[in-house]
């Protein structure tokens, strides 16, 4: 079995490896049809909804972690060793809020990555 999968190979020859959801039908050869185009903004640029709605989440997260982070270091009630650990975490959230998630929001609304290294470089 193992060298029926090799015989087929030839020295240097890859695999045709498409990373397209969904998969194209590999069965028809027929071309798929726009049946309606995309909303658009004046510029003619489609709309992105989800991308929309996900930069609001990166906002809420920041605003929600400056009030506790604001509030347990403004509050003398609030200054606790169990406040003090939740502030650790307000702060820890606050960096991913920052940092980590506009860029996940980029990456999801232009469908690329803009690392050096992209899987679709060695298709």
């Amino acid at each position: 079995m193992k060298g029926d999968l090799a015989k087929g190979m030839e020295a240097g020859e890859t695999w045709n490896v498409s990373l397209e959801w969904p998969p194209p039908n590999i069965t028809t050869t027929e071309t798929p049809t726009i049946t309606q185009m995309p909303p658009t903004a004046g510029s003619g640029i489609p709309l992105n909804y989800a991308g929309l709605f996900l930069i609001v989440i990166p906002l809420i997260t920041l605003l929600g972690n400056l009030l506790v982070i604001i509030s347990v270091l403004r509050y003398r009630a609030l200054q606790s060793a169990i406040n003090f650990l939740i502030l650790g975490l307000a702060v820890a959230d606050l960096l991913v809020a920052i940092i980590v998630m506009p860029y996940a929001v980029y990456v999801y609304v232009s469908d690329q990555l803009s690392f050096p290294i992209h899987p679709t470089q060695y298709q």
